[in-house]
């Protein structure tokens, strides 16, 4: 199945009340949301300060995994239906 994986940090020079941004998203191939290959490559990815990302067992403010700046949201990515004209 897809999985839609949805980073998002918080810039530079932000306050101590920012909240994390959205940066960027990539699609992958997993058996499921908890697949092993999958939960290990999120662990290996890295914010924007070179920190690591740790699943959590519950949403940490809506986000699956989280790092010192930041979080990764997971969920099944579902393909639009393309219409030929």
């Amino acid at each position: 199945m897809k999985i839609r994986i949805e980073y998002h940090s918080i810039e530079y020079g932000s306050s101590i009340f920012a909240v994390p941004q959205f940066t960027h998203s990539e699609i992958v191939e997993a058996e499921g949301l908890d697949d092993p290959k999958l939960i290990d490559y999120i662990c290996n990815q890295k914010d924007l300060y070179d920190c690591k990302f740790e699943k959590k067992d519950k949403p940490f403010m809506g986000f699956d995994y989280v790092s010192n700046q930041g979080g990764v949201k997971v969920s099944l990515y579902n393909e639009s239906k393309v219409i030929k004209l």
